[in-house]
Order: structure tokens, then sequence, then C-alpha cells
């Protein structure tokens, strides 16, 4: 499992809409094998939470951004 496996799932469950499986099932799996998240991750997060008009989450999303020092794109 790497970064680049979970990211395609992450992009996955955006293109679909699919929050709740997307929650339960697949970003647990970053800490579970010990992957960091990196700007990918957070860019298909943040289409997800765009597409379903939530604007505070993606707020959030930039806040995680500069508390990890990734410079958001």
């Amino acid at each position: 499992m790497n970064v680049y496996i979970l990211n395609s799932m992450v992009l996955l469950h955006a293109n679909a809409l699919r929050l709740d499986e997307l929650d339960a099932n697949v970003l647990p799996l970053y800490e579970k094998f010990r992957i960091p998240q990196d700007i990918y991750t957070f860019a298909n997060l943040s289409k997800l939470y765009l597409n379903l008009t939530d604007t505070q989450m993606v707020k959030n999303l930039y806040i995680k951004l500069k508390a990890r020092n990734i410079e958001p794109n």
C-alpha cells in the first residue's frame, strides 16, 4: 500500500460523492499503514467537499495543509 494507491481510492470515492465510505474505509488506511497525506490527497478531498458544497470542510482542509507545511495549490 502506498500514497498513490490511497490517493486513487480517495479520488474514486470523491468522484462518486461517497463521503461515508471514504470516511469509514479509505481515510483510516493512511493511519493504519502510516502513510502521510500529501497535496493530492487534500486536492481530492477538496474536490469532494466542493461538490457537496461543504465550504467549511474545504476551509478545514486548508488549515490542515498549513499545519503540515504543505502549500495549497
